[in-house]
């Protein structure tokens, strides 16, 4: 097991993620950003990538119905940019789950 996995009893290991969904235009991606940024420095046990859905061949999830969207762990937790201590908060209690 890697810094980047959480074992569930019963099941095999598995990374703690996030995906920041960004696209060109969006006005509010720049803030998408710094709070990748945050979220890499601060939890660096957590996988956090961008993915900008303007570049040719990106997909997005079905939960992902505009940007910025946060998804966590493939679940959907924030539709525009959250509050940075709460997302620390999520990222850290995500990343506990054992």
């Amino acid at each position: 097991m890697n810094a980047t996995d959480t074992e569930f009893p019963g099941g095999p290991a598995i990374p703690t993620r996030l995906d920041i969904y960004v696209a060109d235009g969006c006005t509010t991606c720049a803030e998408s950003a710094r709070l990748a940024a945050v979220a890499a420095d601060s939890c660096p046990e957590i996988d956090v990538r961008a993915v900008h859905l303007s570049e040719s061949g990106a997909e997005a999830p079905d939960v992902v119905v505009a940007v910025p969207t946060f998804v966590l762990n493939d679940a959907m937790v924030s539709l525009g940019n959250p509050d940075e201590g709460w997302l620390l908060a999520e990222l850290k209690e995500a990343s506990s789950t054992k």
